[in-house]
């Protein structure tokens, strides 16, 4: 057994990237050494932002040998009765290199047996490697000098070793072979051309080269970057995509701890934290009780006793001079009024054709306080109105145009400063909530009614301008504030008709704006976007689709008994016994019920059995028990179970297709009847 060892030597790759193209790279060559009938112990990745590498573990010396039948023509129009070849057999026969008497005859089939004597492998890894690469689905990609075959980024070297013998390989007008270069600053290339190339190593086998490259200031391996970054802040909570990203910003890091003046922590901390986390990629210290100091760590990748102290002047210049714009900024936005910020929202456009931000803020008004008697919330109107117009105020605010991500928490910031009750103030924040599927609800009534009305109106106008989304292109969000408001709806128990709440708002963007035309199809589009979304959501719960479809009737018009319904079902199909009776009595009566176009009165005095007056009793208190109010709040299959007894009686005693036709109608409209009942809830057709 044999190790290959594989390293890409390349230009900075985005840190962002990194760890998807380590695991893409390993099931790649993964898939590659299957087709090449190489079987292999171990697949590992390693890599920096310049550099990749891959590592195949017991690795045999030669490929399997291929031993395997080619499928040809049928022996019916292979071969004759006396078994002479005919022409398909002799034309399978010669493109499999075989004579037509040595094609294999079974189960009616011709068959051809293809044997390969397996390749050495160093003579197979430059067509598996180059198959490996090359056809690489790249997220980013590039082209360089004359070359027509893109990768991530230009490669400069490439280290390609079977043990300890280079595997001839040439990609990208680059020839593999066993040097590799180390860290580009802290080592040094004595050749002047080469200086920002690091030293060169000649690796000595597939073994060695990670405690080779070592020596010369690189960690190739990420954990271990990790661990000496995670040691060095002293466990300390950090952001896992920052920490991922300082992991792969670097190849030898450095901890190095810089400080601020402490008037800077007059900022509201969230955005000192963005600041230095987003943009300067610093780690904020922080104490016992998880407020920040005046301090913080960078992670260096070039960092020397010499240069050490030059190191964290920069990186605290360059902080300073962050966080003294953004403390004006701060301090610019304390000093206005909220009805400055309101003003400017007039001269935002929200939308072609549908207004400005100011508009919006009407309409999420309209919408909330229509919203909160729907639910019955007992939020005050006035309320509304004050937690409506002050919802986007931040968007204009200096602070946000600084750093967009922190839209809705500094207008929380701002009404707490300007005096705004704690629940009012919050709402600015929590609106936006959710930002996806788990994350956190708003905490108030009040919050709920701003966040479901902001979502339904940016939604109805996406799709009035025909901006819904389309494959992967969302940029309006969308698909969020659909998900948005079907977890508050989940999560809070509410009973919202969705469907007249999304259409009051096509109709409200129609009457306020001559632009809008064509509302119906847009508002047919959009309903059906957001019930495949709520059918999604309930199949992710473990329904099966059939059932969800079944009862999808009702998924926006009340969600939570569509679920109820569904979960009942899949109950019952699992355990109840005459659950399949009811699913075949239900379709019998959908399927004469459809023999009748017209809905006629049942009349009892046309009853010629005593079973047709039985079973019109029973459907009666049946509709009862439905038409109770508890019945809402507490579905059963009960009332529909009830009644397969006595259907199934019924249609063994009366012939419902009767040559009168005045009993044929009548009966008919009695299935009519039963029909309504069972489909109320559920299309058992789709059972």
């Amino acid at each position: 057994m044999a190790n290959y060892l594989l390293e890409l030597g390349c230009e900075e790759i985005p840190a962002r990237f990194m760890t998807g193209f380590l695991e893409e790279i390993k099931s790649r060559m993964s898939t590659v050494l299957k087709q090449y009938r190489l079987h292999y112990e171990d697949i590992k990745t390693w890599g920096t932002y310049r550099r990749l590498i891959v590592k195949v573990e017991g690795v045999p010396i030669e490929q399997e040998d291929l031993n395997e039948l080619i499928k040809g023509p049928p022996e019916k129009i292979a071969f004759d009765s006396s078994s002479h070849p005919l022409a398909p057999a002799i034309g399978f026969a010669k493109r499999m290199g075989v004579e037509p008497t040595q094609l294999i005859r079974k189960d009616g089939m011709c068959f051809a047996k293809r044997y390969e004597k397996g390749k050495k492998t160093i003579d197979v890894l430059p067509d598996l490697v180059s198959e490996c690469l090359l056809q690489w689905p790249l997220p980013i990609a590039m082209k360089w000098g004359t070359e027509t075959v893109p990768f991530f980024r230009p490669i400069h070297w490439m280290v390609s070793l079977l043990d300890d013998v280079v595997v001839p390989l040439t990609l990208w007008d680059i020839t593999a072979s066993n040097v590799s270069y180390g860290h580009r600053m802290l080592s040094q290339n004595p050749d002047p051309s080469y200086q920002i190339s690091g030293a060169p190593i000649l690796v000595q086998s597939s073994e060695t080269l990670l405690s080779q490259l070592r020596e010369y200031y690189v960690e190739p391996d990420p954990s271990q970057r990790r661990s000496v970054v995670v040691e060095a802040i002293q466990n300390e909570p950090v952001d896992e995509a920052l920490l991922e990203e300082l992991v792969f910003l670097s190849e030898w890091p450095k901890v190095l701890t810089g400080r601020f003046d402490k008037s800077y922590l007059e900022i509201p901390q969230i955005a000192l934290k963005t600041c230095m986390q987003k943009h300067q990629k610093y780690i904020p210290k922080l104490d016992e009780k998880g407020q920040m100091q005046s301090s913080f760590w960078v992670v260096a990748d070039s960092v020397t006793d010499e240069n050490k102290a030059q190191i964290i002047a920069g990186n605290e210049n360059v902080l300073r001079a962050r966080l003294e714009d953004l403390k004006f900024f701060w301090e610019d936005d304390l000093n206005q009024k909220m009805s400055v910020f309101q003003d400017k929202l007039k001269r935002v456009v929200f939308q072609k054709n549908l207004g400005s931000m100011s508009d919006k803020l009407d309409r999420i008004e309209i919408l909330a306080k229509k919203l909160n008697s729907i639910l019955g919330l007992g939020v005050g109107s006035e309320l509304i109105e004050r937690a409506a117009s002050f919802s986007k105020v931040d968007l204009v605010t200096s602070c946000v145009i600084e750093l967009p991500e922190l839209q809705g928490v500094m207008g929380r910031y701002l009404l707490e400063k300007q005096g705004e009750l704690d629940n009012l103030s919050k709402v600015a924040e929590q609106h936006y909530w959710p930002k996806f599927m788990g994350d956190k609800l708003p905490e108030s009534p009040l919050a709920d009614l701003i966040s479901i009305s902001d979502k339904v109106d940016t939604i109805s106008a996406c799709f009035v301008n025909k901006l819904n989304p389309t494959g992967s292109q969302d940029p309006w969000g969308v698909r969020r504030a659909v998900l948005g408001i079907l977890q508050i709806i989940k999560e809070k128990h509410y009973s919202l008709d969705l469907q007249s709440f999304m259409t009051d708002s096509f109709h409200i963007l129609s009457d306020r704006f001559d632009q809008v035309s064509d509302i119906e199809t847009s508002l047919s589009n959009c309903l059906k976007f957001i019930a495949q979304r709520f059918e999604q959501n309930v199949v992710d719960q473990g329904i099966s689709k059939e059932i969800v479809q079944a009862v999808s009737q009702s998924i926006l018009t009340n969600y939570q008994q569509t679920v109820i319904w569904a979960k009942l079902i899949q109950e019952a199909q699992q355990s109840s016994e005459t659950f399949k009776a009811l699913s075949e009595t239900a379709n019998r009566v959908a399927n004469l019920a459809k023999k009748h176009k017209i809905n006629l009165v049942v009349n009892e005095d046309l009853f010629q059995k005593s079973i047709e007056r039985e079973a019109l009793n029973a459907l009666i208190v049946s509709e009862s028990v439905m038409a109770d109010g508890r019945f809402e709040s507490a579905p059963s299959l009960n009332p529909f179970e009830d009644l397969v007894p006595l259907l199934t009686r019924y249609f063994e005693q009366v012939m419902v297709m009767d040559e009168d036709l005045h009993v044929q109608g009548n009966r008919l409209a009695f299935m009519i009847r039963c029909h309504h009942f069972f489909s109320a809830y559920i299309n058992w057709e789709r059972l």
